[in-house]
């Protein structure tokens, strides 16, 4: 195929940098911007983006040695990425439902925490620059 144009590489690089610059320090905090529409499309918009993450972190260069409550963590990411958002939700039990969804949120992002914290505890950190060679060499 094609490789990836002079413009895109520098864009991709810039994009790097600043994604390593936000993680390099030795806290991180996350907090899903989810839009607050009907349940429904709440517990779409959730596993959608419980999809992306997992595509996002399959496509990062990383040894997986991590701790097994982390390897639950992200089994559960998957679980969620799964789930079904048509159910019909009882109006009833609507008062119930965000609070079950605000847990589950939680969850997710100290999972995501937990991944992270990890990942700079077993030195995985990974430059821009060895990254974005390390994704380029996946697309050609």
């Amino acid at each position: 195929g094609e490789g990836i144009s002079e413009k895109l590489q520098k864009e991709l690089q810039q994009s790097f940098v600043s994604i390593d610059h936000t993680f390099s320090s030795d806290s991180f905090q996350i907090h899903l911007s989810l839009p607050e529409e009907s349940q429904n499309a709440q517990l779409k918009y959730l596993s959608l983006w419980c999809e992306g993450w997992l595509l996002g972190y399959g496509l990062s260069p990383t040894d997986n040695t991590f701790s097994e409550e982390v390897k639950e963590g992200i089994r559960d990411i998957r679980d969620i990425s799964r789930v079904d958002y048509d159910i019909q939700i009882d109006p009833s039990e609507s008062d119930q439902f965000e609070k079950d969804f605000y847990q589950l949120v939680s969850h997710i992002e100290v999972i995501i925490e937990l991944v992270f914290l990890e990942n700079n505890s077993n030195n995985n950190k990974t430059t821009p620059t060895k990254l974005g060679s390390q994704i380029s060499d996946k697309l050609h």
